[in-house]
């Protein structure tokens, strides 16, 4: 009996170590788009910490203000690019996508994206 029990804590201290010491795979950022053109920082996209994984997808939710995107590495004008309505949100899973994003406001308000990313398992 005492084998057994001493059997089952190896194997769940194996696996609760090995949960604990993988590294998270959801970053979070908050990026202000106003009337310069903007990206996800290329640390949230490529991390430089040994052990953590690039990401294969965002969710960006923006507030506050409109905003117009491009995805083909080109910064996006107050009148050019795909418009994002304050309150809407999109989801990109293409990291070169997430690379080539830019950002800029439509007026004179700057909008705040929420963006959330992770890495594919």
């Amino acid at each position: 009996m005492r084998t057994r029990f001493l059997a089952i804590a190896a194997i769940l201290t194996l696996f609760v170590g090995t949960a604990v010491a993988q590294p998270s795979t959801v970053r979070f950022t908050q990026l202000t788009v106003g009337a310069t053109a903007v990206r996800i920082p290329v640390a949230t996209l490529r991390p430089r910490q040994p052990g953590q994984p690039q990401v294969s997808a965002c969710h960006l939710q923006l507030d506050t203000a409109d905003i117009r995107y491009r995805w083909d590495g080109t910064d996006p004008t107050s009148a050019v690019g795909t418009l994002m309505t304050a309150g809407s949100h999109v989801t990109f899973t293409y990291l070169p996508q997430l690379l080539d994003l830019r950002f800029i406001s439509t007026g004179g308000t700057s909008g705040v994206l929420n963006i959330h990313c992770w890495t594919e398992p």
